[in-house]
């Protein structure tokens, strides 16, 4: 078995107090997703980004699934949450079930962005070449509940990280599945556009009142983390600003790999101020802070 094979399994991770409902998984560094176990459904929330990582997944979920009904939630149509699809889009599969996502879910599965995604991805990997895209089959666009006998799942749409992102809210214990719409240390977001649709979406899951908030990467429960992710965007707008009111930026700010130098917001004091570790922090997310403040930026220059 290679490396990488080795590091990508969908491995249960030991419960860290949550409901024990809830099941969460871990393929290495690359994402977290989850299962919930309610009294008429067993949900799967998120596919991973390969079958075989949702096949060891509902390998894991054998035991619990006891008649239960099967479905699947797509929060979004990035690779590492739906490229799983596939275990479950097939009538003949061993786990057929109904995919429900954002209609913009579907039509991003469907369109060519994801099937180039796709084509660069086997070139990186061998591990994406059995991925066949499969979109959700039951859509919505304003938002959907999921009435599993004891548990009520919320689907919200929490746009900004992509444009069909949603959450998933259990009102009965207070718990939010946040996908990528919150992330520790702090999202992604990629365009002007974006950032205050990313920002209402973090107000919107705020005013759920949440006990837990489990984002897909950062592995916290932390329910203040909308609320910290909010904040760290506050401090970029901060910096930036003063940055511009000092007129100190080089004209070519907006392609600089030292931006957060120019901007006097380095990545290991913006982590911190997010409430995480520079050292065990994941590097990708280096390329986070540098987005978010470029996007900061052109949308304060374009004022």
């Amino acid at each position: 078995m290679s490396a990488e094979q080795t590091e990508y399994h969908a491995k249960l991770l030991p419960n860290g107090g949550w409901d024990e409902r809830l099941h969460i998984f871990r393929a290495g560094k690359e994402v977290d997703t989850f299962a919930l176990i309610t009294r008429r459904y067993l949900v799967v929330v998120d596919t991973m980004s390969t079958p075989e990582l949702a096949l060891e997944i509902m390998q894991s979920l054998a035991r619990v699934r006891q008649g239960r009904h099967l479905v699947v939630i797509n929060t979004h149509a990035d690779y590492d949450h739906a490229w799983g699809n596939s275990v479950f889009a097939e009538l003949d599969s061993r786990y057929p079930a109904p995919i429900i996502g954002h209609a913009k879910t579907r039509a991003r599965l469907l369109g060519q962005a994801s099937q180039d995604s796709l084509a660069k991805k086997r070139q990186e990997s061998p591990r994406f070449d059995t991925v066949r895209l499969a979109p959700p089959d039951v859509t919505f666009t304003d938002g959907l509940e999921l009435d599993g006998g004891d548990l009520t799942l919320h689907l919200i749409p929490t746009p900004g990280h992509t444009p069909d992102h949603i959450a998933v809210w259990i009102p009965q214990i207070r718990l939010l599945l946040a996908g990528d719409a919150a992330e520790h240390p702090f999202p992604h977001v990629d365009s002007p556009h974006d950032l205050p649709i990313l920002r209402q979406s973090l107000h919107a899951m705020i005013a759920l009142q949440p006990l837990s908030v489990i984002p897909c990467h950062g592995g916290t429960t932390d329910a203040d983390l909308p609320a910290r992710n909010l904040a760290y965007f506050d401090e970029v707008a901060r910096h930036c600003r003063a940055a511009l009111d000092a007129h100190t930026l080089p004209e070519d700010w907006a392609t600089s790999d030292a931006l957060a130098d120019l901007v006097g917001f380095s990545f290991d004091d913006a982590v911190r101020f997010a409430g995480a570790d520079p050292a065990t922090t994941t590097d990708f997310y280096r390329h986070f802070h540098q987005a978010a403040l470029r996007v900061t930026l052109e949308a304060l220059t374009a004022m």
